[in-house]
C-alpha cells in the first residue's frame, strides 16, 4: 500500500510540475486587454470591421497646393516670344513672303552684336534676332490658296530672270514697326554701294528697284498688296513690343559697323514652311 501511494505521489508530483511549467507558458504568452493573442493555434476573434480599421491608411489632413514663384511666367508673358498672326488662320491658306537672305562680315556681326547687347541693357524687353534669320524683305506679306502655290512661284521665276543682285552696303541703326504697330524692329539701312564710284550707286539703286518691281508684278497678278511706296531696304537684328529707348545705339565714325558691303545675290520665296530659292545673276558693272 505504501508502495502504491509513493508511486502515487510521485506521479502527482510530475503532474503538478508539467502543470505548473504549463502555466508558465500561459503566462508568459499572455496578452495585455485588447490586443490580440499571437498564439496561431487558435483562429483570431477579430471581426473583418477591426481587421478593416487596422489595415486602412491614415486619413491626412488636405494641404493647398504650393504658391507658384512670383517669376511664374504667366500667359500674357508667353505672348511676347511667340511669333504674331498677320492673318487669321484658315485651312487651305498659305502665307506668303519673299526675300532677300543676307549674311554680314564678321567685323560687321561683331559691331552689331555689341550694339544690341548695349541697347538689351537699356531695355531687357528687346529680343536678339539670330544672324541666320537676317533678310531683306522684297514683299509684303500675302495668302494665296493652294491651286494658286505652283503658279506663284513659276511666275516668280520668271519674273526674276531679268534681275541682278543689287550691291549693298551697310548704314545707320534705325527703328522701324510694322502695319499694325504691334512690334518694333531695330533695323540696319541699307544703301546703294557708292565705293567704286560716281556711276555705281545710281546702278544698284536701279537695281534693287528693279528687284522689287519684278516681285511686285507677281504678287499684285495674285491678289497681294504692292510693296511700300517708302523702299527703305533693310534687315533687323531686333524687336520689342514696345517703342525701342531712345537714343539707339550709334554707330561711331570709322566704326567697322559702318559701309561693310552686304552680299545678297539670292531670292527665297517662303510659302507656308516650304521655301523655293531663287539665284540672282552678276550685276554687269
Amino acid at each position: 500500500m505504501q508502495a502504491l501511494l509513493a508511486a502515487y505521489g510521485e506521479s502527482d508530483g510530475e503532474s503538478d510540475g508539467a502543470d505548473d511549467a504549463q502555466a508558465g507558458k500561459r503566462q508568459r504568452t499572455a496578452v495585455s486587454p485588447g490586443m490580440e493573442s499571437m498564439d496561431e493555434s487558435k483562429p483570431s476573434a477579430a471581426s473583418p470591421g477591426a481587421l478593416y480599421n487596422a489595415l486602412r491608411p491614415l486619413s491626412l489632413p488636405s494641404l493647398p497646393p504650393p504658391p507658384l514663384p512670383a517669376a511664374f511666367p504667366s500667359d500674357e508673358s508667353d505672348a511676347s516670344t511667340r511669333p504674331m498672326r498677320q492673318f487669321a488662320h484658315v485651312d487651305g491658306h498659305f502665307a506668303t513672303h519673299v526675300f532677300m537672305p543676307v549674311s554680314p562680315p564678321i567685323a560687321l556681326q561683331q559691331s552689331l552684336s555689341a550694339c544690341m547687347s548695349e541697347l538689351c541693357g537699356k531695355d531687357r524687353s528687346v529680343q536678339m534676332i539670330d544672324s541666320k534669320a537676317y533678310h531683306v524683305s522684297l514683299s509684303r506679306t500675302l495668302v494665296l490658296t493652294r491651286p494658286q502655290l505652283q503658279g506663284f512661284a513659276e511666275a516668280l521665276r520668271v519674273a526674276l530672270r531679268r534681275c541682278a543682285a543689287p550691291s549693298l552696303r551697310s548704314g545707320q541703326l534705325c527703328q522701324l514697326t510694322n502695319d499694325t504697330r504691334t512690334r518694333y524692329f531695330c533695323s540696319v539701312s541699307l544703301s546703294s554701294d557708292a565705293r567704286s564710284g560716281a556711276m555705281s550707286a545710281p546702278t544698284s539703286r536701279k537695281e534693287a528697284d528693279a528687284l522689287i518691281d519684278a516681285v511686285d508684278e507677281v504678287v499684285v497678278r495674285y491678289g497681294g498688296e504692292r510693296f511700300y511706296a517708302e523702299r527703305r531696304l533693310h534687315f533687323s537684328v531686333g524687336w520689342s513690343l514696345k517703342s525701342l529707348p531712345s537714343p539707339l545705339p550709334q554707330i561711331r565714325e570709322g566704326s567697322a559697323c559702318r559701309g561693310y558691303p552686304v552680299p545678297a545675290h539670292l531670292v527665297v520665296c517662303r510659302i507656308g514652311e516650304r521655301e523655293t530659292t531663287f539665284e540672282l545673276s552678276a550685276a554687269v558693272r
